[in-house]
């Protein structure tokens, strides 16, 4: 039997490593990126109440031990135990769990049944799918509510409990966990409840007192237009409005669409992009359908989308940018790609998807894309790129293969220009964000995110899986780096997003340490804040000055701070 403690901080992660993924298929996901509002500079009042504490990271690096040996039967790993929803836990939660287990066997297991207890009761659950020597998980949604209850809670997890799998060695299919329950809750979630409008195009659901509640004029306003730029560009009119969720948490990349569209939006979106890029690429998923009723391959969907929408996170060249990966030797071949697509690199497999598709439509036209898009079939056993090659043979008269030399000789005549760079840095930038994901904020990466069902979770009036996220400082200041990085991205400061970068893998390198220099000056700036009763959302650091955005407990207003250091500390005002 194991035992340890739910941490509701996440080096946990780096710790005792990586959770394994359930792979969340997610689009594009771009990010939306809010403006901050402007308001007068102001000192903190010597009432203003510092913010609920929170646990401060303590890195440890992990020692160096000889190999466990990997069981050769079922059995259960803490590290697969996690309690819902992020960040810290509150008494009155109602708690959710990921159970992630694991057959050494040599039988593909199905539905292996479990139960978690926590004394005054319990929940049940099965892992669908537990194939041979690899993992499977399950989420057991708001199955706990906690009450009054406060403090250390003993959870039991048993796999398997009455061994109908029979396992010959039951004895490591139970783990023993605790969490730890705060009195009180978030100031912003006491009253906080979901609020639906309507516009043009669209129909928005968000939380009170989050910054898509105090932006949410200027939301509709870019949504309309998006969505009229996508309509026209598909040559269709929507149905009915879309409808869109608007989250203070960042996940994945910051969007995901199926039945309906769930985009980030927060001041310390780390995940960066811009809004109106975001509401084309998620208008053009769920208005396609119009367009394409057969098969539809991931490179295919993806491509098109970000085709209409002009662009991947921003608006941009796309045959430039592909040229640029062309040059510098990071091209996937479009085989590899069409049938690994989600496990290749994300910002590589995005811009070739849209370059091509855009090439296809400049060599013969949109209705010829249509007809192969919209029409496909797919033969029993056929993976993607041989679904695509097939079809695109009796639409184009050509092959995948000898379509791809075709585009290639093209985009060697282009002249790619600064774009190099800035696909070079876009790449870098969101394969550090992804990094600090997984090592930090593990239930934000696309391939292990955390999001319930949220039509659910808005008619029972949960809010908390969708505004709350790991706050220690050393989270705020590592996101509010990014955020640096991704505005300079935009305006192509290309040597700051790489001096930010390698300040963020440098805090990541050493399991945590903030021994970096500029780094630490952040962190510095963001003790001070939270002290004077501030939670930062972005920052500027020059020198020994500061500028800070910051929004106080409970509300979304954003107001300005000056930093300065003086003798090693920093203070802000």
């Amino acid at each position: 039997m194991q035992q340890r403690r739910i941490f509701q901080f996440p080096l946990r992660a780096v710790v005792a490593g990586l959770l394994a993924s359930l792979v969340v298929s997610s689009c594009s996901a771009l990010a939306a990126h809010p403006e901050p509002l402007l308001s007068a500079t102001i000192a903190p009042l010597p009432h203003t109440p510092a913010p609920t504490p929170t646990p401060t990271l303590t890195p440890t690096l992990s020692p160096t031990l000889a190999p466990t040996p990997i069981p050769n039967n079922l059995w259960i790993d803490l590290s697969g135990v996690s309690a819902h929803p992020d960040g810290a836990l509150y008494s009155g939660d109602v708690l959710s769990f990921r159970i992630e287990a694991h057959n050494g066997g040599d039988t593909d297991l199905s539905r292996v049944p479990l139960i978690v207890d926590w004394g005054s009761g319990h929940a049940t659950g099965e892992i669908p799918y537990l194939p041979r020597g690899g993992s499977g998980a399950t989420d057991l949604t708001w199955v706990w509510d906690t009450g009054s209850l406060v403090g250390t809670q003993t959870i039991t997890v048993t796999l398997d409990p009455d061994n109908t799998t029979g396992d010959p060695d039951p004895g490591n299919n139970v783990a023993v966990a605790s969490v730890d329950l705060r009195a009180g809750r978030p100031a912003g979630e006491i009253d906080a409840q979901w609020q639906t409008i309507t516009s043009a195009c669209c129909e928005y659901h968000f939380v009170t007192h989050t910054a898509a509640a105090r932006d949410i004029t200027r939301i509709t306003r870019t949504a309309d237009d998006a969505i009229a730029l996508v309509e026209r560009r598909l040559g269709i009119e929507q149905k009915n409005r879309l409808t869109i969720y608007l989250i203070d948490r960042v996940l994945g990349h910051g969007g995901f669409a199926s039945g309906q569209i769930v985009i980030s939006y927060l001041d310390r979106n780390y995940a960066g992009g811009e809004l109106e890029a975001v509401f084309r690429h998620e208008g053009t998923h769920i208005l396609d359908q119009q367009v394409a009723k057969g098969e539809r391959p991931s490179l295919l969907v993806e491509g098109f989308a970000v085709y209409v929408a002009g662009g991947h996170f921003k608006i941009e060249p796309l045959p430039e940018r592909a040229a640029s990966l062309l040059s510098m030797g990071a091209y996937i071949p479009l085989r590899d790609l069409a049938n690994n697509f989600y496990p290749s690199q994300h910002e590589t497999g995005y811009l070739e998807a849209g370059a091509f598709i855009d090439y296809l439509i400049e060599r013969d036209g949109y209705d010829r894309f249509v007809e192969l898009y919209g029409g496909m079939q797919r033969e029993p056993g056929e993976r993607d790129a041989a679904l695509i090659d097939r079809e695109m043979q009796a639409v184009y008269g050509i092959g995948l293969d000898a379509m791809q030399a075709e585009w290639r000789a093209h985009l060697r005549t282009l002249d790619a220009g600064d774009q190099r760079r800035d696909v070079a840095e876009t790449i870098a930038f969101y394969d550090t964000l992804r990094r600090y994901q997984r090592a930090l904020d593990p239930f934000a990466h696309f391939q292990n995110a955390w999001m319930p069902d949220i039509r659910e979770a808005e008619e029972r009036g949960r809010v908390a899986d969708y505004v709350r996220h790991p706050r220690a400082p050393e989270n705020v200041a590592l996101e509010t780096m990014l955020v640096a990085a991704d505005e300079a991205l935009l305006a192509r400061d290309y040597d700051r997003v790489e001096t930010l970068l390698q300040s963020v893998n440098a805090v990541l390198d050493a399991n945590g340490v903030f021994t970096d220099p500029i780094a630490a000056q952040y962190l510095g700036v963001v003790r001070a804040a939270l002290a004077a009763g501030y939670e930062p959302q972005r920052i500027t650091v020059e020198g020994a000055r500061a500028e800070v955005w910051a929004t106080q407990s409970g509300g979304a207003a954003l107001v300005r701070l000056d930093g300065s250091l003086q003798d090693g500390a920093w203070s802000v005002q």
